[in-house]
């Protein structure tokens, strides 16, 4: 009998641990990796995901080109077949100031055309408890 009890003990122990963990876990990430997120889903043109990391005043204007909150599929198909994406993020690059941040990244886009690479600061928001890419980001093209 008392083995039953134990059992019972450490069965309700650890779904209260397990409960716990999910309530007390931090709501966002940093701004580093939120932009990591972004810049994966870019990178397999998941422009749905992307979405989901917009502050509300850019995923309003997402709507308004996409006429909706799902992107088209054709511009999904365009960027898978012709675009190859590379990305490195500069972790020492965060800077937080209140609820503002910005993180430095390298992109480079290629396609038939060729390759570019850019040197990017994205900005980004703590809006609704977490970090949101938000506005325009600063973008410096390299020389060739």
């Amino acid at each position: 009998m008392n083995i039953i009890r134990v059992a019972i003990a450490v069965s309700l122990a650890a779904i209260v641990g397990m409960v716990l963990v999910f309530v007390l876990k931090p709501t966002s990430s940093t701004p580093t990796e939120v932009l990591e997120v972004y810049l994966a889903a870019q990178k397999s043109a998941d422009l749905k995901a992307q979405y989901d990391y917009l502050c509300a005043e850019n995923q309003e204007k997402r709507r308004a080109e996409w006429g909706g909150t799902e992107p088209p599929q054709a511009e999904i198909d365009e960027l898978k077949s012709r675009i190859r994406y590379e990305y490195t993020i500069d972790p020492e690059s965060e800077r937080i100031d209140g609820d503002h941040a910005t993180v430095d990244a390298v992109v480079t886009l290629e396609d038939e055309q060729g390759a570019d690479t850019a040197d990017i600061t994205y900005p980004l928001v703590w809006e609704n408890e977490a970090w949101k890419l938000c506005g325009k980001a600063d973008v410096r093209v390299r020389d060739k």
